[in-house]
């Protein structure tokens, strides 16, 4: 599992090292707050590549131990029992070394972005980013944004937020703000396993959808000549 975790990091900073570089203006503040993240992942790569054979020394000396001790030889399985629990103490502490580079699976911020062109804005939306954990394990039962991604875009929407002096936002969402009402989306999740994909759909999620309406709304009054355009 740690394995994982780490590739999942590793695979997603190259993601940003080769695509988000490319258009993203401030990429180095991505990498900046994933440094720590990545700094783990290599610490766990590290420590997990000294596991299987600190293991198989354990299991060895363990064997030898029992092999001893059947032959009366307690002197011999003294020596070995000494030999196996400071290995076994060696492993415990390298998986507790391994634990302590493994961040806490509760997400962070999300892809989620903002750019302003003299008076015109762009607020993109990640739907996804709250149900990956950050091992890469689907999250689909959680909502979908998450505590930070809410401040991130309170933050913009609000007043000296970052789109305080545009008239036109221009929003992307991966799904449509306004789609099916809530009752019927969620009658055709329960009625088929074909509509499974409807489960991310924005009227599943009225609370949210409504909160994020909301600040959408409350910006286009607060800028007296804003048009907001998706």
């Amino acid at each position: 599992m740690h394995v994982i975790r780490s590739m999942f990091r590793l695979a997603r900073r190259g993601y940003h090292e080769y695509q988000r570089q490319l258009w993203d203006l401030n990429v180095d503040d991505i990498y900046a707050r994933e440094a720590p993240y990545v700094a783990m992942a290599l610490r766990c790569f590290e420590l997990s590549s000294e596991l299987p054979p600190l293991r198989a020394q354990v299991q060895l000396a363990q064997d030898a131990m029992i092999s001893a001790r059947k032959q009366t030889d307690f002197q011999l399985a003294k020596v070995y029992e000494t030999k196996w629990e400071s290995l076994k103490k060696t492993l415990i502490e390298k998986q507790v070394q391994i634990e302590a580079n493994v961040p806490d699976l509760q997400n962070d911020r999300g892809e989620e972005y903002t750019q302003v062109w003299e008076n015109i804005g762009l607020l993109m939306i990640d739907m996804r980013g709250n149900q990956v954990f950050v091992d890469g394990t689907q999250a689909p039962d959680n909502p979908i944004l998450n505590a930070k991604q809410w401040q991130f875009y309170e933050h913009a929407l609000t007043k000296n937020g970052v789109f305080d002096t545009v008239n036109v936002l221009v929003i992307a969402s991966e799904l449509p703000l306004i789609d099916q009402n809530e009752s019927k989306t969620r009658d055709w999740i329960a009625r088929s396993a074909a509509f499974e994909s409807l489960r991310y759909w924005w009227s599943n999620s009225p609370d949210a959808q409504l909160r994020l309406l909301t600040l959408i709304m409350e910006w286009k009054v607060a800028v007296s000549t804003t048009c907001v355009e998706r």
